[in-house]
């Protein structure tokens, strides 16, 4: 089991035990049982006719009013987790979480800070997560936290948890959502109120800086890449999701899937954009869907090129 990093994971996992606990002694009282019998009135002589019995009252009744106890103590325990789950704390931070193939997004409420992959939390602050999906269907399990919420497309679902524990805590998608499902991961840090303040303080002078940065028509291509869902497949921090990396990428030299080569530029990201199966990377699966004019128009993809050169050029050798 993972280690029990939100104060509502405590509570799942004392009713996970107790099920467990009650289960395992009935499963091994009823095979001892069974084979005590077998053993006990086996047919000891070829032909012998087994022992004829009718009903026991008393047996029949105790286990009826057993497992009935069992039950209700079982629901209502859980309704009592039920409802801590249900209440949300009044002073809860606020983050919406968006799914999309194959990546979460982050945007924190109050500070309007955005994230990929990375959401970082406050110890022992109550977090509220409003979560939808932009594509298909997903769902957001953090297994530490004991919280797992699907994310459905034009539909926003409600979740919350409080970290106990400091650390890094793995995010994964439980709902089969297509090739790249495997790869939809991410992490949660939890950390100090003083170091997720100055992290904030950090995204945020970030955020300033790249916007300063960033030409009219780079701009443009960002809102049109954000749009389109790109992001869920490319990075710009020069991890590798599904497809390769924007980071540096323009002006460099790709070997395709056949063996050959080609250099990125724009007239191959053009031809990327309107036919992606055309040349593909080595070592990434051809599963880009195709953009045409009435999705992504030309002068669009002029502002898209503009921004992932300004993501870094590598010159030519």
């Amino acid at each position: 089991m993972p280690p029990a990093a939100s104060t509502i994971s405590i509570d799942v996992d004392n009713i996970y035990y107790l099920i467990l606990a009650v289960t395992s002694f009935f499963f091994f009282l009823v095979v001892f049982l069974l084979i005590y019998f077998i053993i006990k009135y086996r047919a000891k002589k070829p032909g012998e006719e087994g022992i004829n019995f009718h009903g026991h009252m008393g047996l029949e009744i105790v286990w009826t009013i057993v497992p009935a106890v069992i039950f209700i103590i079982i629901a209502i325990y859980s309704a009592e987790i039920l409802q801590k789950i249900d209440n949300v704390p009044a002073d809860a931070m606020v983050i919406n979480v968006t799914g999309e193939q194959f990546i979460w997004h982050f945007e924190y409420a109050a500070d309007g800070v955005k994230s990929d992959k990375i959401m970082h939390v406050p110890l022992n602050k109550p977090i509220v997560l409003n979560i939808e999906a932009k594509d298909v269907i997903h769902s957001f399990w953090v297994p530490a936290f004991r919280i797992k919420q699907d994310a459905l497309p034009h539909e926003q679902r409600e979740t919350w948890f409080q970290a106990r524990l400091t650390g890094e805590f793995p995010i994964r998608c439980a709902e089969l959502c297509g090739p790249g499902h495997s790869q939809m991961l991410g992490t949660v840090i939890v950390e100090t109120e003083t170091q997720f303040a100055a992290w904030i303080q950090e995204e945020k002078e970030k955020a300033n800086a790249q916007e300063n940065a960033l030409s009219d028509s780079a701009k443009r291509g960002l809102d049109v890449i954000q749009h389109q869902g790109c992001m869920g497949c490319h990075t710009i921090d020069g991890s590798k999701l599904v497809g390769p990396t924007w980071l540096g990428l323009y002006g460099k030299t790709e070997t395709l899937d056949d063996g050959s080569q080609v250099k990125v530029d724009e007239a191959y990201i053009l031809e990327s954009i309107r036919d992606p199966n055309a040349k593909v990377v080595n070592a990434f699966p051809a599963i880009m869907p195709t953009f045409g004019p009435e999705k992504i128009s030309d002068d669009q993809i002029k502002d898209v090129l503009e921004y992932i050169e300004s993501l870094g050029t590598t010159k030519s050798k």
